[in-house]
């Protein structure tokens, strides 16, 4: 990350007082555009699997008759597996609760970490 680069840079050369307040502002700012361009993300993704979703319902109503079973069978279990999908889980939540899906996603990648320590 280049603004944190940069802070450790400016405090390895003794940057005191309003360098840090600067630094500050910028990491506060990165955070926001972060998390903009995270939702926007999220929105993206779900829309486009919203989108998918309906036109494999629109298909399976089309397919009439016991000679189109297997092919109901099919849709069927891709639009279940496009409602488990764990990005797309994971976007809705963002976008219902930013806040708290934000703080899974910390604990997720905690316990991650910690599993993948404790098996070295």
């Amino acid at each position: 990350d280049a603004i944190e680069a940069g802070k450790a840079r400016l405090l390895q050369l003794g940057a005191r007082g309003r360098d840090s307040e600067v630094l500050g502002l910028a990491e506060a700012t990165q955070e926001e555009l972060r998390e903009g361009h995270e939702l926007l993300e999220a929105k993206k993704l779900v829309e486009a699997t919203e989108l998918r979703l309906q036109e494999l319902k629109d298909r399976e109503a089309e397919l009439h008759g016991p000679s189109f079973k297997k092919e109901r069978s099919a849709i069927g279990k891709e639009i279940m597996a496009l409602r488990n999908d764990d990005a797309y889980l994971s976007a809705t939540l963002l976008l219902k609760d930013p806040e708290k899906e934000r703080q899974r996603r910390i604990k997720k990648r905690q316990e991650a970490e910690r599993l993948s320590a404790e098996e070295q």
